[in-house]
């Protein structure tokens, strides 16, 4: 508060009656010098708020998990507001994987007509990440699970074919698929 709005609320405050308009404003004058020597104010002027760059505050690998979050969650609204509240998480390795992973989740669900997703800045104030279970595969249980899908694929494409059309070569075939599946599907 600057000194004449100081002033005015004062006065305002204080309803002097008309004779004592210049008592009071002495007053209040006084009362804000006493307060301005004691900390409590001061004369000086005030401008707007300093824009801060909250994403180059970000140390190198944060940044690097933000770039991905941000990448991953794919809604480019309020960069700096969203850096911010990635500061105030300062994620560990283990989050910030799971934080990507659910904005990889998040951003590819189809929202109902008219729906409207959150902004990141939202997203991550609300935690909304724990909405997510943390998927966790190895790279041996990555390519064993493509593998079954190819499998089942063919073994799809295998029965969609009459019964009677079925050559030996093809019955034959088949029963090998379903027994690649059936021992893949053990070690899983």
């Amino acid at each position: 508060m600057d000194k004449k709005t100081f002033i005015q609320q004062t006065m305002i405050r204080s309803l002097p009656p008309l004779e004592k308009i210049d008592a009071g404003i002495t007053y209040a004058e006084n009362l804000w010098a006493a307060l301005s020597q004691r900390g409590y104010g001061g004369a000086e002027k005030r401008g707007p708020n300093k824009m801060q760059n909250h994403y180059q505050q970000l140390s190198g690998q944060q940044k690097k998990w933000f770039d991905q979050f941000w990448k991953a969650y794919n809604h480019k609204h309020g960069k700096q507001d969203t850096a911010a509240r990635w500061l105030q998480i300062n994620p560990d390795q283990s989050t910030a994987q799971h934080i990507v992973s659910a904005a990889k989740q998040a951003a590819k669900q189809t929202l109902p007509q008219g729906g409207v997703r959150k902004h990141p800045q939202g997203w991550l104030t609300e935690r909304r990440w724990e909405d997510y279970e943390v998927v966790k595969q190895s790279a041996k249980q990555s390519s064993a699970r493509a593998e079954l899908l190819l499998l089942q694929s063919k073994l799809s494409g295998i029965a969609n074919l009459k019964a009677n059309q079925l050559t030996p070569e093809l019955k034959q075939q088949k029963q090998q698929l379903e027994q690649q599946i059936e021992e893949l599907s053990r070690e899983q």
